[in-house]
């Protein structure tokens, strides 16, 4: 089970520029949550400044992204599965004065 998360982020770092060569990451943020059906998980937000053109082609890169990080993840004996969300700057912007304005 991994202790801490950095290691988890190196990762999905290294596996995105490998799967989605045109993506721009400006951070990954690993951090334990809960999932569906109360089970615990691993909330991974990929935040980017710029994205390859192609949704479909984006769509698929990012399963394989996943698939590789869960590959990863039952090797360092890690059960919780990953669930993972991937943001413009502008979404994460968004949400972000959504939740100033809330409080």
């Amino acid at each position: 089970m991994l202790k801490t998360f950095k290691k988890a982020e190196a990762e999905v770092a290294r596996i995105i520029r490998a799967e989605i060569p045109g993506l721009r990451v400006r951070s990954i943020d690993v951090r334990p949550t809960v999932g569906f059906e109360g089970r615990d998980a691993l909330e991974v937000r990929v935040v980017y400044s710029r994205r390859p053109p192609d949704s479909l082609d984006f769509a698929q890169q990012r399963f394989a992204v996943g698939a590789q990080f869960r590959a990863w993840l039952y090797e360092m004996d890690e059960e919780r599965l990953p669930l993972f969300t991937y943001w413009s700057e502008a979404e994460e912007r968004e949400v972000l004065l959504e939740r100033i304005e809330d409080d």
